[in-house]
């Protein structure tokens, strides 16, 4: 009997700890952020008739910034459903960093294949649904909001991004 109800708590815990993470967001991954540049890959086939056929497709070069700090403040809550608590988190988080110029020569990627109208910058978050203010960048000296989704960033599943 009382395996029983130390069972049936602990599937209580568990129901109470998922009700409140589906609301304040799941353990927490920060990943980048990444600059993300677009470029055409060219390349020849020959088929078998001998004839040569210049195939392409769209790749991405991914840069890290050169520089990154990370800085932030956490400030911790308890929630209480009936007799559980669940401990829950706040992060304000600022980063500064600083991209270089990258050398795409040194990548074999010709500086007239790259889609600079279309790079943007991604940050991978594990559980977007826990941002619960707008998240702006400075770039270039202008501000930028970031966008829901990571676009075609496909090093993570979920995240924000911008397109400067």
């Amino acid at each position: 009997m009382i395996d029983g109800q130390i069972s049936d708590r602990q599937s209580r815990h568990a129901g109470v700890v998922g009700e409140v993470s589906a609301k304040w967001g799941k353990k927490q991954t920060i990943t980048g952020p990444a600059l993300v540049v677009p470029y055409t890959y060219q390349w020849t086939e020959t088929q078998a008739s001998g004839q040569r056929v210049v195939r392409s497709e769209t790749r991405q070069a991914i840069f890290l910034p050169q520089q990154l700090q990370y800085q932030g403040t956490v400030d911790s809550e308890v929630r209480t459903r009936g007799i559980f608590s669940v401990p829950v988190y706040k992060l304000l988080l600022t980063a500064a960093g600083e991209f270089v110029q990258p050398d795409l020569q040194e990548l074999g990627i010709d500086p007239i294949d790259v889609q600079w109208d279309r790079a943007y910058l991604a940050v991978g978050i594990s559980d977007v649904r826990a941002i619960q203010e707008e998240s702006v960048v400075a770039w270039n000296d202008k501000t930028i909001y970031f966008l829901p989704g990571v676009a075609d960033f496909k090093v993570v599943d979920g995240g924000i991004h911008f397109k400067g």
